[in-house]
């Protein structure tokens, strides 16, 4: 197995949208307006410290989806792509965004009611948002086809071009665009809580 321990750097905001209605339900005769003035802080994923974190899954899900668009063919395997290779990747950690929950800034906007734009109604909504943010994540890649100049590569891209969080680039907005500091490559690991920084 091999390790590479990433850091970044965000270069735009990060805005999360976990979705809570089915954990915290609307008070009696509560609008929905009210509601989610009330509530818009659940957005966000928080740690023991009431930290907003952003979770190391959305990073994995950035890379593998960089590396399907990418669709590189492997040499000498015809028609075959360095998708599946790039579905062993898994990541161990958050990034702590160091913004404590109930100090983050609020971005106000006026959304459509039913998520479906030019679709009629439209109501204002409420997020949080990280102006800055940076962190290093751990990923294990067990697959031999993934070299690190390929793994490079398309982590930069992912962070140019999926991004994570809400309105990122996947979804043609300008948030969770994100930097590659470092790449710190082992090629052989030997998988133990304590190499992986869990011991």
């Amino acid at each position: 197995m091999k390790k590479a321990v990433v850091k970044i750097q965000g270069v735009t905001p990060y805005s999360p949208s976990r979705h809570y209605s089915a954990e915290v339900p609307k008070l009696k005769d509560e609008t929905a307006d009210e509601y989610d003035a009330r509530t818009w802080r659940t957005h966000a994923h928080v740690n023991s410290k009431k930290n907003i974190i952003i979770p190391g899954i959305a990073f994995q899900w950035a890379v593998k989806e960089m590396a399907k668009r990418r669709g590189d063919r492997i040499p000498g395997k015809g028609q075959k792509t360095f998708t599946k290779a790039f579905e062993s990747i898994d990541v161990i950690g958050d990034i702590d965004t160091g913004i404590n929950v109930d100090k983050v800034e609020c971005e106000s906007f006026m959304a459509n009611a039913d998520g479906i734009r030019g679709s009629g109604k439209r109501v204002l909504r409420r997020f949080p948002i990280v102006r800055a943010w940076a962190g290093a994540l751990t990923f294990l890649i067990m697959n031999d086809l993934v070299t690190e100049d390929r793994f490079r590569e398309t982590i930069n891209d992912a962070g140019l071009l999926i991004g994570v969080g809400r309105r990122r680039p996947e979804k043609a907005g300008p948030f969770g665009r994100f930097a590659i500091l470092s790449v710190d490559w082992h090629d052989r690991v030997e998988v133990t809580m304590e190499s992986l920084g869990l011991g």
